[in-house]
């Protein structure tokens, strides 16, 4: 299921996500992340949109339309969703494997703000 649905039926139904389902979800994807970029691999569009989760409650990340193989040094095209923009992508036009991170903390204030 993707998460926006999940956020969907609990705002509907008043049953918000916990602290620790948010903790749990925030680990899950700061895991697979690490996991990428130690691949070299950056997602480039973390989002609640391309977040799954799966019958057990495990956070996964999907769509990697937009990821790439990071060689060296930077990227310099800004591709992604404006709202999950992290500041160097804004101010310098570019950036690294970082610039994730900072998505996946919007994501992650969207679950708490419910």
């Amino acid at each position: 299921m993707l998460i926006t649905h999940a956020i969907e039926q609990r705002r509907i139904s008043y049953n918000y996500f916990t602290e620790s389902q948010v903790w749990s979800y925030a680990q899950h994807i700061t895991q697979a992340l690490l996991f990428m970029h130690s691949k070299k691999i950056v997602h480039r569009d973390i989002k609640c949109e391309n977040i799954l989760i799966t019958d057990s409650n495990i956070a996964k990340i999907a769509d990697l339309g937009l990821s790439r193989y990071l060689k060296r040094g930077k990227f310099h095209s800004v591709t992604g969703t404006p709202d999950y923009f992290s500041p160097e992508m804004i101010k310098e036009g570019s950036y690294d494997e970082k610039v994730s991170y900072n998505s996946g903390g919007h994501m992650e204030l969207g679950l708490c703000a419910l």
